[in-house]
């Protein structure tokens, strides 16, 4: 009698019939507001938004579904379930990236990257005119 009031199953979601291209696209029009493209979490008006590095597909699957605490509820009509997965097989995919070159600095971004590389620019114009300068007394 008690099991008949349970509510709808658990959702799911695998990754393997997802499309990584397509989960890339979702999760930015739907998840990088508040967790940043590569899934990393961040702050947003009274909430800190979760890392979701160690997420599993089911935690994703629920939270797009339920929606804990701020993030808002999506159903079946805003994201389908191939959306789902996708969405699913993006963020696992966040967690080994493909670094194109150069050194990915953990992700972080462009502008912290570029900051570095001017860090290391400034430091080395430096050292040259110190080796090339003549010293007047």
């Amino acid at each position: 009698y008690v099991s008949s009031f349970g509510g709808p199953a658990a959702p799911t979601a695998d990754p393997q019939h997802g499309d990584l291209a397509l989960g890339l696209h979702e999760f930015t029009l739907d998840c990088a507001g508040c967790h940043q493209v590569v899934g990393r979490g961040g702050l947003t008006l009274g909430a800190q938004v979760p890392n979701l590095q160690q997420a599993t597909p089911l935690q994703i699957a629920e939270a797009v579904r339920m929606g804990p605490y701020l993030m808002p509820h999506f159903d079946s009509k805003q994201i389908d379930q191939h959306q789902l997965d996708s969405i699913a097989r993006y963020v696992l995919w966040t967690r080994h990236p493909d670094d194109a070159g150069g050194w990915g600095i953990y992700n972080i971004g462009p502008i912290p990257e570029g900051m570095v590389a001017w860090f290391l620019a400034l430091g080395a114009i430096v050292i040259v005119a110190r080796l090339i300068g003549e010293r007047t007394a």
